[in-house]
């Protein structure tokens, strides 16, 4: 049910996904040329050391065999050179790199997060009162607290995602390997971030949602999302692992079928979707009625009533 009413919370506010997609357009622009200044040196270094080459004569052997066992041994090999192309000169480039992954992982993180939070505000004015607010709007009036909920959500999540990066780093080490185990090395790959990513998203996906409805503290939001989360975690993650999954096929679908063009639109679409899925599962938490569109008005059952159904059902 969580999800089935997310995909319509998605499309009742799909003026939302426009709004996203410029937001994205914009921190894509400044990102992308702040980090592609920072990257120049070690771009140029690798082109020099015939990376360039490596990776063009992948896609016209591929091109031109449509052998995917060969493809996937390749891309080991150039993963490798990568390696050790970087180690070998890493004194030099040090400060590149540095900044580079700074600007991508610190400043990129930090600047979209401002949007996640933003969206769930404006969320919150549709599903409580079937009202329309814009997201500059819910921005000004709320900036202080989305500002400084980002900022902690950040400390607090970063190393998570560092953790769950290595992990699936670590999966890619299964392409040296080699024979079938390299054929099936993408699709564990994507496993494996699928439940650590489903699994991250679980674990915080009442914070947000608390902060902009409940109108609670930073960490008091955060303390009682736990408590929320842990009691209801089997059924929360199962719906995570479906919007990841949705995700995944959705954006992939649109670059494979549309030259990566699609993903214009899918990304941002996901992104709220996302926010919709966090919302649906805060409000179904608590019982609380809410809007789906402008004539349906959902009314989920509490935790508690849920629990003493549960445990009356199992008396019997």
């Amino acid at each position: 049910m969580m999800y089935k009413n997310s995909v319509k919370l998605l499309f009742s506010n799909f003026s939302l996904v426009w709004k996203t997609l410029l937001y994205n357009l914009i921190v894509f622009v400044l990102v992308g040329g702040l980090s592609y200044l920072a990257a120049l040196p070690v771009f140029e270094l690798l082109i020099e050391y015939g990376l360039g080459s490596m990776i063009q004569n992948m896609f016209a052997d591929f091109a031109t065999s449509l052998n995917l066992i060969l493809f996937v041994q390749d891309c080991g090999a150039i993963l490798t050179s990568f390696s050790e192309i970087i180690l070998d000169n890493f004194s030099s480039i040090a400060f590149n790199i540095i900044l580079f992954l700074f600007i991508i992982f610190v400043f990129g993180k930090f600047v979209s997060g401002v949007l996640k939070a933003t969206q769930s505000e404006v969320l919150y004015s549709s599903m409580s009162s079937n009202m329309r607010v814009g997201l500059i709007t819910s921005f000004v009036g709320n900036s202080k607290r989305i500002l400084l909920l980002q900022l902690t959500q950040f400390i607090v999540t970063f190393p998570i995602d560092i953790v769950i990066a290595f992990a699936v780093l670590m999966c890619f080490r299964l392409f040296t390997i080699g024979g079938i185990l390299s054929v099936l090395t993408p699709f564990i790959i994507m496993l494996v971030a699928m439940i650590l990513v489903s699994l991250r998203i679980s674990l915080f996906c009442a914070w947000m949602p608390l902060v902009a409805v409940k109108d609670m503290g930073i960490f008091a939001s955060l303390k009682e999302n736990f408590k929320l989360v842990v009691r209801r975690l089997p059924k929360i993650f199962a719906n995570s692992l479906g919007v990841v999954f949705t995700t995944i096929v959705v954006n992939g679908f649109a670059l494979l079928f549309t030259i990566g063009v699609g993903l214009f639109i899918t990304i941002p679409l996901c992104s709220v979707l996302l926010r919709t899925y966090q919302m649906s599962a805060f409000y179904g938490c608590y019982g609380m009625r809410y809007y789906v569109d402008y004539g349906t008005i959902v009314e989920p059952k509490r935790m508690e009533a849920t629990e003493r159904l549960s445990r009356t059902k199992y008396r019997i």
